[in-house]
């Protein structure tokens, strides 16, 4: 049996992709699903062995369809946005599904307080307290604050839901001085820079080797730099812990905290509110950070989970940046069937075997030629995960 050639392949791709996406848009439509896998059959036969010994060409055929060539099939089609920088996420994989400039280092504003969160829930207890002092509200001047007063004492998660929800520039310097003093035994004026190092060697540790932190809030400072890739992977990791998820699919909140009056303490509190817009007006839209400087322009880490499907996508140095956010969710979902992993698996990359710590769904794109599909059995169908890594779009990343 002979492998069609590359061009009638492609084609065939191009259409069972089509009729992919039509038939999963009406659950009645028989005929769209009859032909689709049709197709599929006509795409996979060559590839199962069929036939007298030999007959079946291998993958190193000059004629067989790279991933790459059915990636550029979709790569013709890319999504449209303004920002200068762009990623989108398997969030349950951390696979990356659609990178622009991904790799580029750009102004990251507040989205530093993705980490400067994350130290603080994995260094601190959430209900000790700390006290805001004069120092952590110097240099503050044309960012946004909660108006935390010197001497108020505060919760490290109240102190969160200040620095995460409004993106308080003061709540988030209160943290680093606390955390540092207390929990990496800075002197009473270095807890701040204390801290700052521990972003970074907890950036190290994550692997994002295109990140330096220089401040714990994101005003914009010569050296402090992230990517679109480096903050898909910090936002899935903010994701993974219970307290920080709560807190970034908050709309509202009141902070309380206390202050002296007549050796006593009073409650006083600070009014909260996302700058998330998506919150609230994207359906699934679950965190993470906005962040805005005259450096940056407007970022925008977004998270949003739908049923079974978990995305992320960044995007930096946008001109709009939650129609940006709407775009990359919507390809994503759009665009891939989230997978059951379940029995003798192959890893998304690297060499072949069994798949350690599988999450229980993935992303992948129902057209890719490396994917046999079983249409038929449950809610979502079981897919086999070819030996070679899957390809991931790129439109201009330019590095």
């Amino acid at each position: 049996m002979r492998r069609p050639d590359a061009g009638l392949r492609a084609l065939l791709l191009y259409f069972a992709r089509m009729l992919h996406s039509l038939a999963h848009r009406s659950s009645t439509n028989l005929i769209m699903r009859l032909l689709f896998c049709i197709l599929t059959c006509a795409l996979a036969i060559p590839t199962l062995g069929v036939g007298a010994p030999g007959a079946n060409p291998t993958t190193s055929d000059e004629d067989s369809v790279t991933q790459s060539e059915v990636a550029a099939i979709r790569a013709s089609t890319p999504p449209v946005v303004t920002s200068r920088a762009a990623v989108v996420m398997d969030s349950q994989t951390g696979r990356v599904l659609l990178r622009y400039n991904g790799a580029r280092r750009l102004p990251m504003a507040s989205t530093v307080k993705m980490m400067t969160a994350l130290l603080a829930a994995e260094l601190a207890d959430p209900e000790e307290e700390a006290t805001v002092y004069p120092r952590d509200l110097r240099d503050l001047e044309g960012g946004i604050i909660v108006y935390l007063r010197p001497g108020e004492r505060m919760t490290i998660q109240e102190l969160l839901y200040s620095a995460l929800l409004p993106s308080g520039n003061d709540a988030a310097v209160t943290i680093a001085d606390h955390v540092g003093r207390k929990h990496l035994g800075a002197p009473p004026d270095g807890g701040v820079n204390a801290f700052i190092q521990a972003m970074n060697d907890r950036a190290g540790e994550l692997g994002l080797t295109n990140t330096r932190f220089k401040t714990p809030h994101g005003f914009d400072m010569p050296g402090q730099y992230s990517t679109a890739e480096d903050l898909a992977i910090l936002g899935r990791e903010v994701l993974k812990h219970p307290l920080l998820a709560d807190i970034v699919a908050t709309r509202r909140y009141k902070a309380r905290g206390f202050v002296g009056v007549r050796n006593d303490l009073a409650p006083v509190y600070h009014p909260l509110e996302t700058t998330n817009e998506l919150l609230g007006t994207y359906r699934g839209a679950n965190g993470i950070k906005t962040g805005t400087t005259a450096a940056a322009g407007e970022n925008l880490v977004a998270s949003a989970a739908r049923g079974n499907s978990r995305l992320i996508a960044v995007v930096l140095g946008s001109t709009d940046r939650f129609s940006d956010a709407r775009t990359l969710l919507d390809w994503g979902f759009n665009e891939h069937d989230w997978l059951r992993l379940s029995g003798q698996l192959f890893p998304l990359s690297g060499q072949p075997g069994e798949m350690e710590n599988a999450p229980p769904f993935a992303a992948v794109e129902p057209w890719n030629a490396d994917m046999l599909l079983f249409l038929e059995g449950g809610d979502s169908p079981n897919y086999w995960v070819g030996t070679e890594p899957l390809d991931v779009v790129s439109a201009g990343d330019d590095g």
